[in-house]
């Protein structure tokens, strides 16, 4: 289940983050605008895809080549350590900048 208790769906948040309607988003979102991001990642179970995976990161705007690596020894790490997580299988990737941020 991906919604809090008040119902909202927690991916579909990020937008419009509420103090009373997604706190959690809200404060996320908070601290990264205070702090920064230097690297993120998506991670999703996806129902129609027995695996665990990230969901690419490049189709965003300000993607850059060092997040990127960043990125990529993560994710080639957390596979070395974990059965629960592999980087075959997952969704397809966005072009550079054109994800749907929606």
């Amino acid at each position: 289940m991906r919604t809090n208790a008040a119902g909202k769906d927690l991916n579909r948040a990020w937008q419009d983050s509420t103090e009373a309607q997604s706190p959690e988003v809200l404060f996320v979102r908070q601290q990264m605008e205070k702090y920064g991001v230097d690297m993120f990642l998506d991670v999703h179970g996806d129902e129609e895809i027995p695996h665990v995976f990230t969901a690419a990161c490049e189709g965003n705007p300000g993607y850059t080549i060092h997040q990127r690596q960043l990125e990529e020894r993560f994710r080639s790490r957390l596979s070395d350590v974990t059965v629960d997580f592999q980087t075959v299988y997952g969704y397809p990737r966005s072009a550079p900048g054109q994800a749907n941020m929606h």
